[in-house]
């Protein structure tokens, strides 16, 4: 059921316009003549017939439509279209009987439901690290992507001040299903909290019966032009004017074959080139203790210091973790490892730095011995289930990383580790009974860009000429 909808006067062109959110209502447009009103002042005008076109969902979603969530009828009452670069997303306004909100965020062909969110452990989002602890309902949620988003187009009504072209900072967090949504600016910190919901549960929500939209390409974002497919009768027809493979092409083919083979050979043996430097066993228990991590140190308490020796190629590190116990016929759970490679600060600088804490009235703890250098993050799971009487078990417990340093020398390493937060892992906690192993080679030769370089090459190759000279394969 719609929610009651009450009238007030446009501010550009006197039009009647209905709003739902009463007096929270801080905007609304005019769906007449575009005007996006803020109170009693216009803010800017928008041209609606053509920005309509211009900025329309990719879904079948309208203003106006109501769907049931959380136990409440919500009604959408305002889209907001944001845009950065060759991305955009479109945020929906929704709005329930008893004054509640919902943000129902919809990108290039999915959805994501969030509500206000209050943290527990506020942060300042111009400084956050990769991995930031908000609640207390898990561990850190690992920040994906953070950027600045332009709004391109409004219609409906918001319950905040907003207008077209004012710009903002966001950080998108995930930890497990749950999304975190940071956006802010000078003015105002605003944090979302919530989950990807499927476009078909989305559309059957809403009644909608069409069917979902499969995500389109565009190639000029600015106008949003949807490309459909093309019909594939003109390349048919190019293609049946092509003459028979020459001498010429049937050389070329060959010798891509041949290059395919040469690199695929040359990289397998290259992978056997490098050199063990060092490798680190521990309990993982050990890394779990703070969100700093710890410092690998040797039976004595001090820390190990591992030299990088002068590398003809790229230095490698290898990660593994041991298997943990399972219970039951079906389960899973997973854990991450954060390794960091540390530099001691010269003696000066830490004098500096030393003096500048002193100043504060602040001590110098442990790590403003070290400057970060370089940071690894890696996933280990196992999964296990019956599906149709047979038995599978999933297991992801080494993980390879390539890096190189201008800098070899002597480094120290800090190592975190933590649960993923799925069913099975908060419960069984499986990260205090695994091992890691932090291994590193020298000397590797970067064999996956020449693997994966001598594939992409030799399909290419192959693929083109066989599509555009097919008539060989027909003829003696």
């Amino acid at each position: 059921m719609a929610i009651e909808a009450q009238q007030v006067d446009c501010r550009g062109c006197g039009a009647k316009v209905d709003i739902h959110a009463g007096l929270r209502t801080k905007t609304f447009v005019c769906e007449y003549c575009g005007s996006v009103c803020e109170g009693e002042k216009v803010v800017a005008v928008q041209d609606m017939q053509a920005k309509r076109e211009q900025y329309k969902p990719w879904s079948h979603l309208r203003l106006g439509m109501t769907a049931p969530f959380l136990g409440h009828e919500y009604q959408l009452i305002g889209r907001v279209r944001v845009k950065e670069e060759t991305w955009w997303w479109d945020e929906w306004f929704m709005y329930s009987k008893s004054g509640f909100p919902l943000w129902l965020q919809e990108g290039e062909g999915g959805f994501t439901i969030f509500r206000v969110f209050y943290p527990t452990f506020p942060i300042n989002p111009w400084n956050a690290g990769s991995f930031v602890k908000l609640d207390n309902t898990g561990g850190n949620a690992q920040v994906k992507e953070r950027g600045n988003g332009t709004i391109a187009f409004i219609e409906g009504e918001l319950t905040w001040a907003s207008m077209p072209g004012e710009t903002f900072n966001y950080i998108e967090c995930f930890r497990g299903p749950t999304r975190y949504s940071i956006e802010y600016s000078e003015k105002e910190i605003q944090y979302l909290r919530g989950e990807v919901r499927d476009s078909r549960q989305i559309y059957d929500k809403f009644g909608i019966q069409e069917q979902v939209p499969r995500p389109l390409t565009f190639d000029d974002d600015d106008d949003d032009d949807w490309q459909a497919d093309q019909p594939y009768k003109p390349y048919q027809a190019a293609a049946a004017k092509a003459k028979p493979m020459g001498a010429g092409g049937k050389i070329l083919v060959l010798g891509a074959l041949l290059l395919g083979i040469c690199l695929l050979l040359f990289s397998g043996v290259a992978a056997t080139f490098s050199k063990h430097v060092e490798s680190y066993t521990f309990d993982a228990k050990a890394a779990t203790g703070t969100s700093d991590g710890v410092l690998l140190t040797d039976d004595n308490g001090k820390p190990i210091q591992l030299t990088l020796p002068k590398s003809r190629g790229a230095y490698e590190l290898r990660l593994a973790s041991s298997p943990t116990g399972r219970t039951g016929w079906h389960g899973g759970y997973c854990w991450w490892t954060q390794v960091v490679f540390l530099k001691e600060r010269p003696k000066a600088q830490l004098k500096k730095i030393e003096a500048y804490l002193k100043k504060e009235g602040e001590k110098m703890d442990q790590w403003a011995r070290y400057e970060k250098v370089h940071e690894v993050n890696a996933w280990f799971g196992r999964y296990w289930g019956i599906d149709e009487g047979e038995r599978w078990n999933e297991n992801n417990f080494v993980k390879q990383h390539y890096f190189r340093t201008k800098d070899p020398g002597p480094y120290y390493i800090r190592v975190y580790a933590n649960n993923c937060q799925d069913y099975s892992s908060r419960s069984f906690n499986p990260i205090k009974h695994a091992s890691i192993t932090v291994a590193v080679y020298q000397n590797v030769w970067m064999t996956r860009w020449i693997f994966w370089g001598g594939i992409t090459l030799t399909l290419l190759v192959l693929l083109t000429l066989i599509w555009r000279f097919r008539s060989m394969f027909s003829n003696d």
